[in-house]
């Protein structure tokens, strides 16, 4: 049927204060950016199962429901945890569709359709922004704050989890380079890589205060963007193995679209 996709540059997410700021204001709102413009894509029928692969705050969700009747299904799809919680409350009594949560990657609606029982579905919506609610989760996104250096969307951590501490302590001084310079475009990767290979000689890099302020040693600062802002994009790529999981979404996903 129909994928739509709502693709936001991701770059500007941690540069400055102001940016900052707007961003809460819009998070609070939960409009997301595009929002018509992506309903009139999806062409919402009533009875339609509708997969919102990056749930959020809702601001997709909840006007996909104003769409469905009590036939339709909603699946909303997210990894952290609390923001699932909130985001179930802010969605009741919306519509009478049926409405399904899951906490995990949207590269698993495959498994999430075969749990419930559901063959097909028939429109799939992955906003591949993020917003103020994922800033101030205190995983270590922004370094506007001095956080540790986590960086994943997972609401809950193990011994398992990849996390932008491990790749900055521990990853060899080409991959630390190969990623800032293809998924940061970082002009300054090999520069930025070896300061960091350095400076772990010495002790640990434990919080994105101490990575940034490394960063702004190394690279001058060129107007108002802070020269870590695409490191920190490389490394938040990374964490989350961002193209891989989308690559893998889209492919399973035309299997899985209804042909009607």
């Amino acid at each position: 049927k129909l994928i739509s996709m709502n693709v936001m540059r991701t770059q500007t997410h941690s540069t400055s204060p102001s940016d900052l700021g707007t961003q809460r204001d819009e998070g609070h709102r939960h409009v997301p950016v595009l929002l018509h413009e992506v309903i009139h894509g999806l062409d919402i029928k009533k009875d339609d199962v509708v997969v919102d692969g990056t749930l959020g705050m809702g601001g997709h969700s909840k006007e996909i429901l104003k769409h469905l009747k009590d036939t339709g299904v909603l699946i909303g799809i997210d990894q952290d945890g609390d923001i699932l919680k909130r985001t179930e409350v802010e969605l009741r009594g919306i519509s009478h569709a049926t409405v399904l949560t899951e906490q995990t990657s949207f590269e698993n609606i495959p498994e999430i359709l075969a749990r419930h029982g559901m063959e097909s579905v028939d429109k799939v919506l992955l906003d591949l922004g993020w917003g103020s609610h994922t800033l101030e989760s205190k995983r270590g996104f922004s370094f506007m704050k001095d956080e540790p250096l986590v960086m994943t969307y997972a609401s809950t951590v193990t011994e398992e989890t990849l996390t932008a501490y491990d790749i900055v302590n521990t990853w060899s001084e080409d991959s630390l380079e190969s990623i800032i310079k293809g998924w940061g475009e970082d002009r300054h990767a090999r520069r930025i890589a070896e300061a960091i290979v350095s400076e772990r000689e010495h002790g640990p890099i434990k919080t994105t205060g101490a990575l940034a302020s490394l960063i702004e040693r190394v690279v001058r600062r060129h107007g108002k963007t802070h020269p870590a802002t695409q490191t920190f994009q490389a490394l938040r790529i990374a964490v989350n193995d961002e193209l891989g999981s989308l690559t893998r979404t889209l492919d399973a996903v035309t299997q899985c679209l209804s042909r009607d």
